[in-house]
């Protein structure tokens, strides 16, 4: 079973708030006692918080990076801006999906 328990804004972004922040939440929902895996980017501050606890890396963030990077400097190679614009509007149509709750009128999940 995978869940998003909650999302919330938070001011400070150190290894120590985002820990007593997830152990809130883990809290709040009487999660303490179970096995917990967690999956974030790669921020030095988040490997920080997870370090003594089961953590994976983002995936989807890391493919994302290196999407970034690869096409960050194209210059005017046409081919690659137009290839650089579809992932973009792919993303966005995806998120679009979710957030409004299209995706549930699916079959299979989207993904980006």
């Amino acid at each position: 079973m995978s869940r998003v328990l909650s999302t919330m804004p938070t001011e400070v972004k150190t290894a120590n708030t985002t820990k007593l922040e997830v152990n809130y939440i883990m809290e709040k929902f009487g999660l303490n006692n179970i096995t917990k895996y967690y999956v974030t980017d790669n921020a030095s501050a988040m490997i920080k918080a997870f370090a003594n606890d089961d953590w994976i890396s983002c995936v989807a963030h890391n493919l994302n990076l290196v999407r970034f990077h690869s096409f960050k400097n194209l210059g005017n190679n046409s081919a690659l801006c137009k290839a650089n614009l579809l992932i973009h509007n792919c993303k966005e149509l995806v998120s679009y999906a979710k957030r409004s709750g299209l995706q549930n009128l699916l079959s299979l999940t989207l993904k980006q």
